[in-house]
């Protein structure tokens, strides 16, 4: 919290002379026209690099993300709106201007279109209409409504090539939950080592497309769909498993497991307290 009495240094220069040390930048409960007069004033903290911006209010249109990505003379480095910040969009922009700047972005978008016009604002050699983001290893989207057919998803997928940590929380009304054999593999994801699903979907294609998996967290309910669809046909080497939702007292299910799931050395299994009781 800040005291009253500096509340009118927020909007000026002054910041800069007050906290000339500063690292880390919480903005909590603003108004959107508030965050971007006060955005103007980041100008000039040499250590600043990191702005975490929290329940952020208002309309959405009143949001200059360029202006975020710019501010502090270009130093920040990592951004991020929590999950009780309003959806933003992104509209399409030709002006020229990206920003290397940004290496961590964590943002709520209004549309698959809108994650396509941000994805430009990052520079990476051009591929199509979407960079193609080389450097990019950490990628987590989470769905908040039925917007996301899985085509796009591999789009964006197959344009990240050195990717190693993928967690997927999506929602859908697609009738295939990932590409299968009738839509062929058109990815390769070798430097994942981390993926984490957070929903109902088939596993196949995505750990084909990951020989050196390391670690895979998923749903009972994801877990039980891969083994009925794959019985012993696909051997993996990942070496630690999570499974959370646990619905399933039989036995069986745990030697199927192991049948595939040669290589654990780390298995974790979370029970659905709920089913039990």
């Amino acid at each position: 919290m800040i005291p009253e009495y500096l509340c009118a240094d927020l909007y000026t220069s002054r910041l800069t002379i007050l906290l000339p040390h500063l690292e880390k930048l919480i903005i909590r409960s603003f108004k959107t026209e508030k965050l971007q007069l006060f955005i103007d004033c980041i100008d000039n903290c040499p250590n600043l690099t990191t702005l975490d911006i929290q329940c952020l209010t208002g309309n959405s249109t009143d949001i200059c993300l360029k202006k975020i990505f710019a501010a502090n003379q270009g130093r920040l480095t990592k951004i991020s709106f929590d999950f009780e910040s309003i959806y933003l969009d992104v509209s399409e922009d030709t002006s020229p201007r990206t920003f290397p700047n940004i290496k961590e972005l964590t943002i709520n978008l209004t549309a698959i279109r809108a994650l396509s016009n941000l994805l430009k604002l990052i520079p990476n050699n051009i591929f199509d209409d979407v960079s193609t983001l080389l450097y990019l290893v950490h990628l987590n989207i989470h769905s908040a409504g039925y917007l996301w057919p899985f085509d796009v998803l591999t789009s964006l997928i197959q344009k990240i090539p050195s990717l190693q940590q993928l967690k997927l929380s999506l929602c859908t009304k697609d009738d295939h939950d990932m590409p299968t054999s009738t839509n062929p593999l058109i990815f390769r994801l070798p430097y994942l080592r981390q993926l984490h699903v957070d929903r109902k979907c088939e596993l196949s294609t995505l750990l084909q497309a990951s020989p050196n998996l390391n670690q895979l967290n998923i749903s009972f309910d994801c877990l039980k769909l891969f083994i009925d669809k794959n019985p012993y046909t696909i051997q993996t080497g990942i070496k630690r498993l999570t499974v959370y939702k646990w619905i399933d007292n039989n036995a069986e299910l745990i030697e199927d497991l192991i049948q595939i799931f040669t290589s654990l050395h780390h298995l974790e299994i979370i029970m659905n307290d709920s089913k039990f009781r």
